[in-house]
């Protein structure tokens, strides 16, 4: 076993000669290659990470330490001086008196008539000792430049791992931004279309309004009568009617978000027929309906909203809600459907049609109205103030108790549009290595956050399902 958790092969060892070049042009195939895929695989960002790691913790590699390089230092200055074998030996003695004198003349004996003969056997020693201290030389040479080359190395290796690391922080960086940038694409082109197509109900409108216009201009040439006044008032009316579409155009989501929304009522009014929906608006409920197969038809006070039904194919009239059901047969209807319809309404009038309803139903038939939920303070700063034409906010408990007064049966409460989690107020994460007073503090804080999240950021709107 090597002690390593993987195969790779080190970019940098001690025993090898470093190919600077060869590992730039690596560590480039590498990055690049991890970017054009748009990410970095577990083993590079591993490799990444402990490159990060050794320029904090590991020490400069080096071939000895201080100590150790001055004794091989010396230990080759005395190589160098004694290599010579037949060097003619010092014939000077430390000691004086007499047996100073005795050294010093055996030494010029031993230099004058023994030397010379020793040297002729010492000479082919003398020659390889010379070759051995230089070839020590080079070598200790060579120790010291590749050290020097190893600390530069680790320098290098450790900048590298900094550059690497950063171009690493520089990526992340860049594929959220390209994240973003999609994300906010997709929102322009949800936008974008949205705006095509107010253009062109904008356009219609304009070309039908025209021909209204130019009527009207026809017939007051010679003077208005009673019937051309009347029709004039209804214009105007007209005219109103058409800012409050515009309003729903801007605020309310685009055609596809409300019926992904509205599905559940297909399974809520399953096996019902001859509904009513009430308020139908630009027609996606209705949509929704007959998709489904079930019988259904809608009404709205507001002419323009009815005809953009009618484009659709769809059954719709335009009429007041309450005069329209009451005009009715008893039990001619099997469910009655009213989406952001009863805020609309004073307490009476709502009152009205809930009693109103109650009569049309069948036995066994359902009313299903949808509203602003004010039990989630969050929705009091933008989804209900923001419509003017909301007369006051009904509380689903209040709304239940009323039903029941009135005498309807199985009457609950479902809440719709949950707020998303990136909107609600976070918790701190729970971990294990928590305990005593900050576990408790921790566990605390999260129970405060999920109260004021279920007041605050609950769910924007609710159903009150009712049956007769």
């Amino acid at each position: 076993m090597t002690g390593k958790e993987d195969n790779e092969t080190p970019l940098v060892t001690r025993q090898d000669d470093p190919n600077m070049s060869a590992l730039g042009k690596t560590i480039k195939s590498r990055i690049h290659e991890k970017m054009a895929h748009g990410f970095y695989d577990d083993k590079e960002l591993s490799h990444v990470k402990k490159m990060k790691l050794a320029e904090v913790d590991a020490p400069t590699p080096v071939v000895s330490t201080e100590d150790e390089r001055t004794e091989l230092t010396n230990l080759y200055g005395e190589i160098n001086d004694r290599w010579d074998t037949i060097r003619p030996i010092d014939v000077e003695s430390p000691r004086g008196g007499i047996v100073g004198a005795i050294t010093k003349l055996y030494k010029r004996a031993y230099r004058k008539i023994i030397q010379p003969a020793l040297n002729i056997s010492l000479i082919h020693q003398a020659q390889f000792n010379a070759s051995l201290v230089r070839t020590l030389n080079k070598t200790f040479e060579a120790l010291v430049k590749a050290e020097d080359e190893i600390k530069r190395m680790s320098v290098r290796q450790n900048g590298l791992g900094r550059r690497m690391w950063r171009l690493e922080d520089a990526s992340e960086d860049f594929t959220a931004r390209l994240e973003s940038a999609e994300e906010n694409g997709v929102d322009l082109a949800s936008q974008v279309k949205r705006l095509t197509s107010a253009l062109d109900d904008t356009d219609r409108q304009g070309i039908f309004l025209k021909r209204r216009i130019v009527t009207l201009l026809e017939k007051i040439e010679n003077g208005p009568s009673a019937n051309d006044v009347a029709v004039a008032k209804k214009e105007i009316e007209r005219l109103d009617s058409q800012d409050y579409v515009k309003f729903e155009n801007l605020h309310r989501g685009s055609r596809e978000e409300i019926r992904e929304r509205l599905k559940v009522y297909t399974t809520w009014f399953e096996g019902l027929t001859d509904l009513l929906d009430v308020g139908c608006g630009r027609g996606e409920l209705l949509e929704l309906f007959r998709d489904a197969g079930m019988e259904a038809r809608g009404i709205d006070i507001n002419e323009t909203m009815v005809e953009k039904c009618r484009e659709l194919g769809l059954k719709a009239e335009t009429d007041d809600a309450l005069l329209h059901i009451g005009k009715l047969e008893n039990g001619s209807l099997g469910g009655v459907s009213a989406v952001q319809f009863i805020e609309h309404l004073p307490t009476e009038k709502m009152i009205e049609f809930f009693t109103l309803a109650i009569d049309k139903l069948r036995p066994g038939g359902l009313v299903v109205a949808e509203t602003v939920n004010p039990a989630c303070l969050a929705t009091f700063c933008g989804a209900f103030y923001v419509d003017i034409t909301h007369n006051k906010p009904i509380h689903p408990f209040a709304l239940r108790f009323a039903l029941e007064r009135i005498g309807y049966s199985d009457v609950r409460i479902e809440y719709l549009s949950p707020y998303p989690e990136e909107i609600r107020l976070q918790p701190i994460p729970y971990t294990e290595s928590l305990s005593g007073a900050g576990a408790d503090l921790v566990v605390e804080y999260n129970l405060n956050v999920e109260k004021l999240n279920n007041v605050l950021f609950s769910h924007a709107d609710y159903a009150v399902l009712a049956r007769r």
